[in-house]
């Protein structure tokens, strides 16, 4: 039934092209809905986009939506003084040691990708399927995150999954694979260097 389901994939560019989208997230996201996220280095221009983010968090916390959220162990310091449970009774962080210049926010049938570098863009993709893989890789992770953590090789391989030739949502969104997989090896090698390197990407 999902595969009958409409699908769409758009991308947008800047803090402009964010505010559009989280804006929309948190008018489709009802009370205790919640909202997952996979954390990601903030790119060149930092302090304005954690400033975003500030604020639609507080959105966030003022609709009362839940929001889990995975980040980096070396940016437990700054993410518990801003995103504190204390602060935000809705919000629950948990850390393990996996830097990335993306970050992924899965909330109902949507997964926004948002890519920092020196300027952001982000991809986002209506599809129930899309969003129940990403959610498989957000709990795999969630269950496992400790101080001391260290996911495997094949765990990091999983987050690629739809890129993958045979993969059902690589050949829903090859425009959405192929986008993403070209930027993780030019930009960050060590993730690169944990997809598999005998799987086909053309």
């Amino acid at each position: 039934q999902s595969s009958k389901e409409e699908q769409e994939v758009e991308l947008l560019s800047g803090l402009k092209g964010l505010e559009i989208l989280f804006r929309e997230q948190i008018e489709i996201l009802n009370s205790n809905d919640t909202c997952y996220v996979i954390g990601g280095t903030r790119g060149t221009e930092e302090e304005a986009t954690q400033a975003f983010f500030e604020k639609i968090h507080l959105l966030r916390e003022q609709k009362k939506i839940r929001t889990k959220m995975l980040f980096n162990l070396r940016q437990k310091a700054t993410t518990e003084s801003l995103y504190s449970s204390k602060k935000y009774p809705g919000t629950t962080t948990r850390y393990i040691p996996h830097t990335s210049p993306v970050a992924i926010n899965v909330y109902k049938d949507r997964t926004v990708i948002i890519i920092f570098g020196k300027k952001v863009t982000a991809i986002h993709i209506k599809s129930q399927d899309a969003a129940n893989s990403f959610m498989e890789y957000f709990d795999l992770l969630w269950k496992q995150a400790k101080p001391w953590f260290w996911p495997s090789k094949s765990c990091f391989a999983f987050y690629f999954d739809f890129v993958y030739k045979e993969s059902s949502l690589a050949v829903q969104f090859p425009f959405v694979r192929d986008k993403f997989m070209n930027f993780i090896h030019k930009n960050n090698n060590w993730i690169a260097w944990t997809v598999p390197r005998n799987r086909v990407l053309a």
